[in-house]
């Protein structure tokens, strides 16, 4: 490991639940992993995975009835020291110190992200005075509104928005698709952060402005030495992103391991699903195989492993009765499989 990719965040035995009226809901159990500087991360699941979730507890985003474990363990490695995110006030100075500083953010919708009253440049112009001590660390100089302004025209060119002088003074609704969320990615990245989240930002984009924002974000990362974690249900989007990867299931990682390595050999039959799923060029008329079933409800979590109700290679009175652990397949992968490890068949 160089020294560019040390841990910049790391995750340790995080767990978070809700508390609804049906009862408690756990949405994310005993998730642990590292997100090194200057490389992707990328972490792969369905809907209901918690993959979200997981990720939002990262910048204390979570609603009023979400609870964070106490053992949970949140590290964000800064030059000043560590920080554990997972111990401060959700609500306190130092966390919004964080968001938006050293963490920044990109929302799958940015409608719902940018306020549709306020002009991009406002919205933008706001976030850098709000971290002008923080930037001025990063980068050197002093922000005033003027410079603000300029930094945040900067930044939109930065991100291929054309006309940026004229964009800046535009609302939301007055851009396309693709260019709001390349508005978003110049918002979040204007304060220069150390590590970048990215919550499917590319979903609602089609293939062509999908396959710009990706190399745009890689570009950037590159410039700017960021650690990314990268959410979606795309093994596509991981391939073409991630370094690393980590699999989700129903508030688990069952599999994790550099992303060329888990795409072409799977060992989880979770992982084999997702990949069977995706539609490929190089073979044919190939019928694309869906994992079969639905994840099931976080209310009504399976006992033993929470794959085995939808897994085609399940053993009975195991798989039903015991959650397996984290077995290593060699120095950088492991998967969370009753098929592998002691006792396997």
């Amino acid at each position: 490991m160089t020294a560019s990719e040390r841990p910049l965040l790391e995750i340790r035995e995080l767990g978070v639940s809700f508390d609804t009226d049906e009862g408690m809901v756990r949405a994310v159990d005993g998730v642990s992993f590292v997100a090194r500087q200057g490389r992707t991360l990328g972490i792969v699941g369905e809907s209901g995975s918690g993959k979200s979730v997981a990720t939002k507890a990262v910048i204390r985003l979570l609603p009023a009835n979400a609870r964070i474990d106490p053992g949970s363990a949140i590290l964000l490695r800064r030059d000043d020291g560590e920080v554990d995110i997972a111990g401060l006030p959700a609500k306190g100075r130092e966390v919004r110190r964080l968001r938006g500083g050293d963490i920044g953010m990109i929302f799958q919708e940015p409608m719902a992200s940018f306020s549709p009253v306020y002009t991009i440049g406002n919205q933008m112009m706001e976030a850098i005075l709000e971290h002008r001590d923080h930037l001025a660390r990063r980068i050197g100089g002093s922000f005033d509104r003027k410079t603000a302004r300029e930094h945040a025209i900067r930044m939109l060119e930065r991100v291929g928005m054309s006309n940026a002088r004229l964009r800046i003074d535009q609302y939301p609704h007055e851009l396309s698709g693709g260019m709001r969320q390349r508005a978003m990615i110049a918002l979040a990245l204007s304060t220069h952060p150390s590590l970048l989240i990215a919550d499917e930002p590319t979903t609602a984009l089609d293939v062509t402005i999908q396959a710009q924002i990706l190399d745009l974000m890689l570009e950037l990362q590159q410039e700017l030495g960021m650690a990314m974690l990268f959410i979606t249900h795309d093994m596509g989007v991981i391939a073409q992103i991630a370094e690393d990867v980590a699999v989700m299931y129903l508030g688990r990682i069952v599999e994790r391991g550099p992303t060329r390595e888990v795409i072409r050999e799977p060992a989880h039959p979770y992982t084999r699903g997702l990949l069977a799923a995706l539609p490929r060029l190089d073979t044919g008329r190939r019928r694309l195989t869906p994992v079969p079933g639905d994840i099931p409800s976080p209310l009504q979590r399976p006992a033993g492993c929470p794959f085995h109700t939808r897994c085609p290679q399940r053993m009975p009175g195991l798989c039903d009765r015991l959650v397996p652990g984290d077995t290593p397949l060699d120095a950088t992968r492991s998967v969370a499989c009753h098929l592998y490890g002691e006792g396997a068949p």
